[in-house]
């Protein structure tokens, strides 16, 4: 059987680690719950919402968690076949963009590391396995806009 792709965390783990750390509490855990589910919305951005976690914060906070090293986009060269593995309007609806690929393993730049079903989703698409590095929005948006045939 082949395994898909996946991110290297999921959304419980996420939510357990906040808890541990203080981010949230139960309290607002149990109203992001409810929220989430009764509006059909993704329990990890209600979540973000009511921790009032800056992007920065949400980088620390998975950078110290989960591993994930920050890369910027400024120093190194894209080659745009690469970024292009991912078609333009998904990487900019989930924040990504592929930065590089090493043999069958995609090094993606990742603006929130907490968009676990779009990380699944690109991961899904491009079919090989995928490593994850955390982003500014800024730089991800910049440089795809810079690669669109419109630019």
């Amino acid at each position: 059987m082949i395994q898909m792709a996946k991110a290297p965390f999921d959304k419980a783990l996420i939510i357990r680690k906040m808890l541990e750390q203080g981010v949230i509490d139960r309290e607002t855990l149990n109203r992001v719950l409810f929220l989430a589910r009764s509006r059909d919305i993704d329990v990890l951005q209600v979540l973000l919402n009511y921790s009032n976690m800056t992007p920065e914060q949400i980088h620390d906070f998975a950078a110290r968690h989960f591993n994930l090293p920050r890369l910027d986009l400024d120093d190194i060269v894209l080659n745009p076949e690469i970024a292009k593995l991912v078609p333009l309007d998904l990487a900019l609806a989930h924040r990504l963009i592929p930065a590089f690929k090493i043999i069958n393993r995609t090094h993606l730049a990742v603006s929130n590391p907490f968009d676990i079903d779009g990380i699944n989703s690109v991961m899904k698409y491009l079919g090989d396995k995928s490593d994850i590095f955390l982003v500014s929005e800024e730089q991800v948006v910049r440089t795809i806009r810079d690669m669109s045939p419109e630019s």
